[in-house]
């Protein structure tokens, strides 16, 4: 397998962490803007729902880029650098957000521990952390199972246990133990693995389709049950969750679409590298610009649901904006601590991925890619794994025989070289 570490740095990584960021600040403005509390004005709000399913795909993309910037062959602790920004960004995104309040825990959004638990952001901080621990025996899971089809029944058992408790509700019960929702990001980091693996078998065009077609079809199934609810207004009480196969496969569609992403432009993949390594302080910290800018952009208006997506695109356009010049200035004593210290490797986040420090030139990304697309890498013929020492010195073995074969063959001359001593002992021994 081709890990992220073992190649140069891939622009469509970066890409779909940034794209992630930019969803789930799409997600906030429907679930914080009164969207779903509004009643539905017809059939044509499918279109607005079709794009609210997409925005919620934003978090889970962004689990599933780490499952792909995690994988690794061998056991391997490198990831857990990731703890020093992780543990810096929680630290001042909580101290921001105390400040902000006035250090009042009862002006934090709902959660149930105080005072700590109520910094809006921990949940993610604390489930990233879990992942982070986990990863060098995820990796080891995955990478022990002997073919794809293996590692695709693996990756469809942890959906079908993670996806289901939500499912199968019956009277108002839970059929199964709805704890094992919680696997939600243990089932999409081994997706990202095995889609990066396989990243080769996809191509934009499915992958776009895929995504469309998931995100009409449950906008049509949420307003079907819509109809059905005393306020006309949205709901999905079966799929609205991180966990649902709808949100895992719709965040799967997407990555698949777009692993395959390049550029020739330097500056854009400088800028995208960049970009992404803001994910996090964002993910941390947005919660508090949002409600501020719902405030300033729709304030007490009474609007319908299509009213509001007016303010769709200036508010998510202003939210990112914002979210990434506060994120930047946050994150800069960090990068300064690191400079100083003299650290070269990049720390692994949820918005960094550990390839190499080193980027390739669009030529070089190019010429490793062929290789692979033709079952090679280097000079060596890769199957379902790589060859082993005695695979390649059999393959050395078979190239000095035959070009022993061929040392006896006389070079092709020209008529006006070949004497005609020489021009008869060919035809003699023909």
């Amino acid at each position: 397998m081709n890990n992220l570490q073992e190649k140069k740095r891939y622009y469509a990584v970066d890409f779909c962490c940034i794209l992630g960021v930019i969803l789930m600040i799409g997600l906030d403005f429907f679930r914080k803007s009164g969207f779903e509390q509004t009643a539905l004005t017809g059939v044509i709000s499918v279109l607005p729902l079709a794009l609210r399913w997409l925005c919620m795909a934003g978090v889970p993309l962004i689990i599933l880029v780490n499952g792909a910037s995690f994988s690794r062959d061998t056991f391997s602790f490198s990831q857990y650098k990731g703890f020093f920004k992780l543990i810096y960004c929680t630290a001042v995104c909580f101290a921001v957000m105390w400040i902000y309040t006035g250090g009042h825990p009862d002006s934090f959004p709902t959660s149930s521990v105080k005072p700590f638990y109520y910094y809006d952001g921990i949940d993610f901080a604390l489930m990233y952390s879990v992942l982070l621990l986990l990863s060098p025996f995820l990796n080891c899971t995955y990478q022990a199972l002997p073919n794809n089809r293996a590692k695709a029944f693996l990756v469809g058992s942890f959906a079908f246990l993670s996806s289901m408790p939500n499912i199968l509700i019956f009277g108002g019960n839970y059929i199964l133990p709805v704890e094992l929702t919680q696997l939600w990001p243990v089932t999409l980091y081994f997706l990202g693995a095995f889609i990066w693996e396989n990243r080769r078998k996809f191509d934009f065009l499915g992958g776009a389709v895929f995504t469309i077609c998931l995100c009409f079809s449950q906008a049509i199934l949420s307003y079907a049950d819509s109809l059905n609810s005393e306020l006309l207004n949205f709901d999905s009480k079966r799929l609205n969750q991180y966990s649902s196969i709808n949100v895992v496969a719709t965040a799967g569609a997407i990555f698949m679409a777009l692993c395959g992403l390049r550029t020739k432009s330097r500056a854009v993949r400088k800028t995208s590298k960049a970009l992404a390594g803001f994910a996090l302080p964002i993910i941390l910290i947005c919660h508090i610009l949002e409600d501020n800018l719902i405030r300033i952009f729709i304030g007490e208006k009474e609007l319908t649901d299509l009213e509001l997506m007016k303010y769709f695109i200036p508010f998510v356009i202003t939210a990112v904006g914002v979210s990434y010049l506060v994120s930047a200035i946050l994150i800069m004593p960090f990068g300064m601590v690191k400079s100083l210290f003299g650290i070269k490797k990049r720390a692994v986040t949820a918005d960094e991925s550990e390839y190499s420090e080193q980027e390739q030139t669009y030529e070089e990304i190019e010429a490793d890619d062929d290789d692979e697309d033709n079952g090679y890498v280097g000079r060596y013929e890769l199957g379902n794994d790589e060859k082993d020492d005695n695979n390649n010195e059999a393959e050395l073995s078979y190239r000095a025989s035959a070009e022993a074969s061929f040392a006896d063959i006389p070079v092709r001359r020209s008529p006006d070289e070949i004497s005609v001593d020489e021009l008869l002992a060919l035809i003699t021994n023909k």
